[in-house]
């Protein structure tokens, strides 16, 4: 793993590439298109089964900040499909 100089040099060369974060959907012009997906499914006759947008928790956030936004916003989104194949 690369030390805090480095990674600190790197973000100051390529901010949008060295990001201290898991999540790289966070500029603008940076996400997923996900009406774009649904309907690429959809010509692919592939079924829709479930679809949820939801906030996720992490380990060491409080409890109580989670519960106060999980129902106003969301970062992750589940999307399940079925596809019979000919």
């Amino acid at each position: 793993m690369p030390s805090k100089y480095v990674f600190a040099v790197r973000q100051r060369i390529d901010p949008l590439f060295w990001l201290d974060e898991a999540d790289i959907h966070v500029w603008p012009g940076d996400h997923i298109e996900w009406a774009r997906i649904e309907a690429t499914l959809e010509q692919e006759e592939a079924e829709l089964l479930h679809s949820e947008e939801y906030l996720l928790f992490e380990r060491g956030y409080p409890v109580d900040l989670y519960e106060m936004h999980r129902s106003r916003c969301g970062d992750m989104r589940l999307l399940t499909t079925r596809r019979t194949l000919p």
